[in-house]
C-alpha cells in the first residue's frame, strides 16, 4: 500500500476530513522524498488525528500488516489489537511536517483531540468477588500479556522487514549515483530476488537493467555494452515501471551506437567493419524507438550525425567489395589484352566510387594495364580523301563587318587568323582590315589557328542533331578565306600538330589521327586503348610525337612508322591533363591539375630513341595549367587560372636540380580565370584582364611588370597572343561594350597601331531598301555599316557611316526600323536619343534627341515613326528630320499611375493601336483642328493585364500575349474583346504580322489566328526557335529558325511550302534583298541567302 491509497482508505472510512486528506495529498505530492504508509501512519497516529486502532486496520485492508486473530477477552468478547506506537516505522524529518491551516501544510495538532481520547474521572472500580481458580487476576494479565507479545513479536519482525528492504534499495540507488556499478548491482540483485512483492519491485527490476548496461559501458566496451543493453531491455521490456528507464536510455543507446560506429570506421578489416556496423545500426534503431527514447528526449542532430557515419562506411564498405570484383574484372582483361576494356572498368570504378581514384592496388591494377597497353598500340593504314568544296547549303555569299576603331598601320607583314565566338576572321597585320570571315561553329575552347606556309588550318564545328558534334578539318587562304581542302572526321578532335608534312589529331575515340597536310587526305591512324583529349607535341629533332591519355597514360610515338616507343604510368585521373605537353632541351613537361585548385609539374627524361623515361622532378603550382607553357629554349613558363605565373630553368642532363625557379609572380585573383601568354624577346606577355609584359629578374626571383602605354585594364582576352615580328597582335572583350576587339600593339611599349572590332552582334533586323538598293545594318554598339552593291560584291566593309557619338556611345542599341524613303531608325530602350539615317543627307547618321526615354521600339508611320516615352507621351516623328509631326498623345494621368508604354501597332495606315499594358488600349490618330496633334479616337479597358507585348495588328483583329500566357484579342476598330485562343503552351516568339494573319509559335507548334480572332490552324515546329520577324511574299511567309533553317510556309495551311539552309546559326531576318534573302548570324555578319 502507498501513501495515497492509506489516504484514500481513510479517507473511505470516514476517519480523515476531507480537507485533510486533499492537504495530505498535496504534501506528498511536493516531497522530496518517497513517503511509505507506515510513516504517514505513525504520522497520523503521533499527531493526534487518528487512533492505533484506526490506522492498523486500515493497513491490514491493504495488505500492509497481518493482523492475528484476536484473543477472547474474560468476557468471552474479542478483544482489540494494541500495537505500540514504537512499532510504526518513523519519519525522516517530524519537521518538516506541519498543519499549517494557511498553507496547507501540517502543524502540531492540539491537546484537545488526543484529551478527548482519555476519561476525564476515575470511577473507583468494585472489588469482584471470587469465582473460579481460573478467574484469578494473575492468570488473566499473564494470558493477555502472552498475546500482546506474539502480536508485538509479529509487528516488530514485520517492521524490521519492511525497513530492510528500503535501506538495501536506497544503498543501491546511492551507489548508482556515485557510479559505484558493482556495489549497485549487488543490491539491487538482494532486492528483487527478496522483495518481488515490494511496490518498488518493477523499479528496481529496470534500475538493475540499467547499472548493468552502465557497467559494462564503463569497464569494458561498445560492443560489449550493446550486447549487454540487448539482453536487458528483452528482459524488461513488459515491465510497468519501464518508463523510469528512458532517462537512461537517451544517453546510453546513442552512446552505445556512436563508439560502434567509431570503431567501425576506424577499422581496417572489412570483417569487423561490417560486424560492428551491423550493431551500431541495431543500437540507433533502438535509439530511435519511441519505446526506449520518446522523440521528447531524442538528440535528432546525435542521431543524423551517427546515421551519417554509418551511410559512409557503408559507402566504403562498398566501395572496397567493388574493388575487389574490379580488380579482378581487371586482371583477366589485361590477361587477354584487351586494356581498353580494362581502363573501361577501372573508369566505372571511379565514376562510382571517386574515393578509390588514388587506391593503391588500383594504381597497380592501372599500371599492368599500361605495361599490357603497348603490346596493343598499332598503327592503322586507312586512307580518306579530303573534298576541295565547301559543305552543301543555300548561302550565296557571307557580308562581313567590322568597325576599325584606330586606323593606323603596323610593321607587320601578311594575315594573321582570329577564331572568337564560332568565327574566324582573316585579318591583315599592317592594317587592321578584316579580309573574310568564315564560320567554325561552337568549339567548346579558344581556338588558335596554325598557319602553314600561307594558309591556316582550322576546325569546323557543326551539330547536325542536338548533342551531335560533327567535325570537319579544313585548310584556307589566309589571305583570301578562299577553301583548299576540308577533311570531314568522324571524331571529336583536339587542336591539330604540325609534325613535318603531316598533321596529327588526337581524337576522343582513342585514334591519333594521321593527316596529308598538303592534300588534306587522311593516311590512317594510331589506335589507342582510351581517350585522347590533348593536343600531342612533336619533338622534331627525336622525330617523337608525346601525348597524353585520358587517365594514367603518357605515350610516346614515332613519327617515322607511328610506332608507339613507350606508355609511362603518370598515374594522373581522368580529364587531369588539359595543356599540351613541351619540349624544353633533352626533357619533356607536362602538367597534372591534381586538385580543384592545384596543379603538380612533372619533368621526364627520355631514353636515347626519345620515349619518356622517368619522372626527374615535381613542382606545386597554384591554380590549374589550362593553357601550353611557354618554351624559351632551357626556361618554360607556367601560367595558372588562378593568376600565378612561375618561370623554371631545365637542367641539361640528369645531374643538378631538373627544374631551378627563376622568377614568379603569386597574385591571387578571386576567381578563375584563362591566361594567354606569349614569350617575346626575353619578356612574358601575359593576356587576361589586361595586358602585362614582365621583365624576368633571377634576382629575387621577381617578375617585374614593364609599363606599357595602353595595358587594356578591366578586358576580358579570349584567344592566344599572335605575335607578328615585334607586333603583338591580341583580341579582347571590352568592358560595357557588346563583340570583340583585336588590337596590334608594338611590342615596346605597347601603344597600338590599330583596332578593328569585329563580331558585334546586331541590333535587331537587317534593313534592305529598294530605292535607293541599300542593304542596312547596326550593331549593338550603335555602329552602322550600308552595303550597296559594289560593298556587296567586296564580302567586307570594315568602315562603318560616321556616328556622331564617335567611340564613347555607351547605349546599347536593340531596335532597327526601316522608314519611308529608304530611311532608318536605331534605338535602345530607356536611351534618350535615336540614331536617325538619312541615305540623301551628307552626314548620313545623325543624333536626335527626345524628350525623355524611350519606353518600347519605335513603329514605322506613314511617312515618319512613333516614338512611345517613358513620361506617358507618345510622339510621332518625321523621318528625314526627326522633328514632331504633330503634337504628343498624352492620356490622363490619375494619381499614383504611370505609364509603361508597349510597341504601337499600325491600323489601316493611318491609325494606331497603343497600349500601356496595364490598364488601356487606345487607338490613336492625327486630327488637323488648326494644329496636328496625336489624339485618342477611341479607347478600351484591358480585359487580360499586365500584357507582356503590345498588340500586333493583322486585317481587323489585334493580338497581345498577357503575362498569364493567355491571348489578348481584339477585333478592329472597334476595340472589341473577343474570346482568347490557346496557343498550345507558352508563346516565344511573336505575336507577328504576315499578311492579314497573326502568327506566334511557342516551343513546339506554330499557330495563324486570322482576321476574325479565330485560329486558322496550328502545326508542330519543325525546327528551333524562330529568330526575328516573318517575311510575307504572296500567299506565304518565310521564316528564319536560329538553328539556321529557313522556310516557306502556305499561309492558309501553315503546311512547309520550301526549305533552306544557312548553314550556321541565325540571329535576325530575314529581309528581302532582290530576288534573294538577307538574314543575320550571330556574330553580326550577313548571309545572303537563296530564297526556298
Amino acid at each position: 500500500m502507498t501513501a495515497a491509497e492509506l489516504i484514500d482508505t481513510l479517507e473511505a472510512k470516514e476517519l480523515l476530513p476531507k480537507e485533510t486528506a486533499d492537504k495530505l495529498r498535496k504534501k506528498i505530492a511536493k516531497s522530496s522524498k518517497p513517503l511509505t504508509a507506515k510513516s504517514l501512519a505513525r504520522f497520523l497516529i503521533e499527531k493526534g488525528h487518528l487512533s492505533k486502532q484506526d490506522v492498523v486496520e486500515a493497513l491490514a485492508a491493504g495488505g500492509e500488516v497481518k493482523l492475528p486473530p484476536p484473543e477472547p477477552s474474560s468476557t468471552g468478547e474479542p478483544s482489540g489489537v494494541d500495537l505500540p506506537m514504537e512499532d510504526l516505522q518513523d519519519l525522516s524529518s517530524s519537521s518538516e511536517w506541519t498543519m499549517d491551516g494557511e498553507s496547507g501544510a501540517f502543524a502540531e495538532p492540539t491537546g484537545g483531540a488526543m484529551e478527548a481520547a482519555e476519561p476525564t474521572s476515575k470511577k473507583k472500580r468494585k472489588k469482584s468477588k471470587k469465582g473460579n481458580e481460573w478467574d484469578s487476576p494473575l492468570l488473566l494479565i499473564g494470558g493477555g500479556s502472552l498475546v500482546f507479545m506474539v502480536v508485538v513479536g509479529l509487528l516488530i519482525y514485520w517492521i524490521m522487514f519492511a525497513e530492510n528492504a528500503d535501506n538495501i534499495l536506497g544503498a543501491a540507488r546511492d551507489d548508482m549515483e556515485a557510479g559505484s556499478y558493482g556495489n549497485a548491482i549487488a543490491n539491487y540483485e538482494k532486492f528483487v530476488e527478496s522483495y518481488q512483492s515490494n511496490a518498488e519491485y518493477s523499479t528496481a527490476r529496470v534500475e538493475l537493467a540499467m547499472a548493468r548496461i552502465r557497467q559494462r559501458l564503463e569497464t569494458s566496451d561498445e560492443k560489449d555494452a550493446f550486447e549487454v543493453a540487448e539482453k536487458e531491455l528483452n528482459a524488461i521490456g513488459s515491465e510497468p515501471d519501464f518508463h523510469v528507464a528512458e532517462e537512461d536510455l537517451s544517453a546510453l543507446l546513442p552512446r552505445i551506437a556512436r563508439g560502434l560506429a567509431d570503431k567501425a570506421e576506424a577499422s581496417k578489416d572489412p570483417a569487423v567493419t561490417d560486424d560492428l556496423a551491423a550493431r551500431a545500426t541495431r543500437a540507433l534503431e533502438m535509439a530511435n524507438n519511441t519505446k526506449y527514447i520518446p522523440k521528447s528526449r531524442r538528440d535528432n542532430t546525435e542521431l543524423e550525425e551517427i546515421l551519417a557515419t554509418l551511410d559512409t562506411i557503408a559507402k566504403r564498405q562498398q566501395s572496397l567489395s567493388d574493388l575487389a570484383a574490379a580488380l579482378k574484372q581487371i586482371e583477366e582483361l589485361n590477361g587477354q589484352g584487351d586494356a581498353s576494356a580494362a581502363f573501361a572498368v577501372q573508369e566505372e570504378l571511379v565514376d562510382k566510387h571517386p574515393t578509390l581514384l588514388n587506391n593503391q592496388e588500383l594504381l597497380k591494377a592501372l599500371q599492368s594495364i599500361s605495361e599490357t597497353e603497348q603490346k596493343n598500340i598499332s598503327y592503322v593504314e586507312e586512307p580518306v580523301d579530303a573534298s576541295t568544296s565547301e559543305r552543301d547549303n543555300n548561302v550565296v555569299a557571307t557580308l562581313a563587318v567590322a568597325n576599325r576603331r584606330i586606323t593606323g598601320t603596323s610593321p607587320a607583314t601578311g594575315a594573321v587568323c582570329v577564331v572568337v565566338d564560332g568565327a574566324a576572321y582573316g585579318i591583315d597585320s599592317s592594317t587592321g582590315n578584316v579580309l573574310w570571315r568564315r564560320y567554325t561553329g561552337p568549339s567548346t575552347s579558344p581556338q588558335e589557328a596554325l598557319s602553314i606556309e600561307s594558309d591556316v588550318i582550322l576546325i569546323d564545328w557543326r551539330m547536325p542533331e542536338p548533342n551531335k558534334v560533327q567535325q570537319s578539318l579544313v585548310r584556307v587562304n589566309a589571305e583570301t578565306g578562299q577553301l583548299v581542302w576540308r577533311l570531314e572526321l568522324d571524331d571529336q578532335v583536339a587542336a591539330p600538330t604540325l609534325a613535318g608534312n603531316r598533321l596529327l589529331l588526337a581524337g576522343a575515340s582513342g585514334k591519333l589521327h594521321v593527316v596529308d597536310a598538303k592534300s588534306g587526305a587522311r593516311a590512317g591512324y594510331v589506335q589507342f586503348s582510351q581517350p585522347l583529349t590533348t593536343t600531342p607535341t612533336f619533338d622534331p629533332n627525336k622525330g617523337v610525337v608525346y601525348l597524353t591519355g585520358e587517365r594514367s597514360s603518357f605515350y610516346s610515338v614515332s613519327i617515322n612508322d607511328m610506332s608507339c616507343l613507350g606508355v609511362y604510368f603518370t598515374k594522373h585521373a581522368r580529364g587531369s591533363i588539359v595543356a599540351p605537353p613541351v619540349v624544353a632541351i633533352d626533357k619533356v613537361v607536362v602538367v597534372e591539375n591534381d586538385g580543384a585548385d592545384t596543379s603538380k609539374v612533372l619533368l621526364f627524361s627520355t631514353t636515347a630513341n626519345g620515349a619518356i623515361d622517368k619522372q626527374l622532378g615535381a613542382q606545386r603550382l597554384t591554380g590549374r595549367v589550362v593553357t601550353q607553357p611557354l618554351v624559351d629554349g632551357r626556361r618554360i613558363t607556367f601560367i595558372t587560372d588562378r593568376g600565378q605565373i612561375a618561370v623554371y630553368e631545365v637542367s641539361v642532363g640528369a645531374d643538378g636540380d631538373a627544374l631551378t625557379l627563376v622568377a614568379q609572380k603569386s597574385d591571387r585573383s578571386a576567381q578563375p580565370r584563362v591566361s594567354f601568354g606569349h614569350m617575346l624577346d626575353g619578356h612574358v606577355w601575359v593576356a587576361e584582364s589586361s595586358l602585362v609584359k614582365y621583365a624576368i629578374s633571377p634576382t629575387g626571383n621577381r617578375l617585374n611588370a614593364v609599363g606599357l602605354k595602353n595595358d587594356y585594364n578591366r578586358s576580358q582576352y579570349v584567344t592566344p597572343l599572335a605575335v607578328r615580328g615585334d607586333v603583338v597582335i591580341h583580341t579582347r572583350g571590352r568592358r560595357r561594350k557588346a563583340g570583340f576587339t583585336v588590337t596590334a600593339s608594338n611590342s615596346s611599349d605597347g601603344s597600338p597601331y590599330w583596332e578593328t572590332d569585329i563580331a558585334t552582334p546586331a541590333a535587331g533586323n537587317p534593313l534592305a531598301s529598294a530605292n535607293p538598293l541599300a542593304l542596312l545594318e547596326a550593331d549593338a554598339n550603335g555602329k552602322v555599316y550600308r552595303f550597296d552593291p559594289e560593298a556587296i560584291k567586296t564580302r567586307v566593309q570594315n568602315d562603318s557611316l560616321e556616328n556622331p557619338l564617335g567611340n564613347s556611345d555607351e547605349t546599347v542599341y536593340s531596335y532597327s526600323n526601316l522608314l519611308a524613303d529608304g530611311a532608318a531608325v536605331f534605338a535602345a530602350e530607356d536611351a534618350a536619343h535615336v540614331l536617325l539615317y538619312s541615305p540623301s543627307a551628307p552626314k548620313p547618321l545623325s543624333k536626335i534627341d527626345l524628350a525623355a526615354p524611350l519606353a518600347a521600339s519605335p513603329t514605322t508611320f506613314g511617312k515618319g515613326w512613333v516614338a512611345p516615352l517613358k513620361v506617358g507621351q507618345v510622339f510621332v516623328l518625321d523621318a528625314e528630320s526627326g522633328k514632331p509631326i504633330a503634337a504628343p498623345f498624352q492620356p490622363t494621368l490619375e494619381a499614383g499611375r504611370t505609364l509603361h508604354w508597349k510597341p504601337a501597332s499600325v491600323y489601316d495606315q493611318d491609325r494606331l493601336l497603343i497600349t500601356d499594358g496595364a490598364t488601356k488600349l487606345y487607338m490613336l490618330e492625327v486630327g488637323d483642328d488648326g494644329a496636328p496633334a496625336l489624339t485618342a479616337a477611341s479607347e478600351a479597358t484591358l480585359n487580360l493585364t499586365p500584357l507582356s507585348t503590345g498588340f500586333t495588328v493583322a486585317g481587323d483583329v489585334a493580338v497581345a500575349i498577357a503575362a498569364n500566357g493567355q491571348l489578348s484579342i481584339y477585333k478592329l476598330p472597334e476595340l472589341e474583346p473577343l474570346q482568347s485562343v490557346n496557343p498550345g503552351g507558352r508563346v516565344v516568339w511573336g505575336p507577328h504580322a504576315a499578311g492579314e494573319t497573326v502568327v506566334l509559335a511557342t516551343a513546339k507548334s506554330l499557330t495563324a489566328i486570322d482576321s476574325s480572332g479565330a485560329a486558322t490552324w496550328q502545326v508542330p515546329l519543325e525546327t528551333g526557335a524562330l529568330a526575328g520577324t516573318p517575311l510575307t511574299d504572296g500567299g506565304s511567309m518565310i521564316v528564319a529558325a536560329q538553328d539556321g533553317t529557313i522556310l516557306r510556309i502556305n499561309l492558309a495551311d501553315g503546311s512547309i511550302a520550301g526549305r533552306a539552309d544557312a548553314g550556321e546559326p541565325i540571329a535576325a531576318g530575314p529581309v528581302k534583298l532582290g530576288n534573294r534573302l538577307v538574314v543575320s548570324a550571330r556574330d553580326g555578319s550577313l548571309l545572303v541567302v537563296d530564297a526556298p
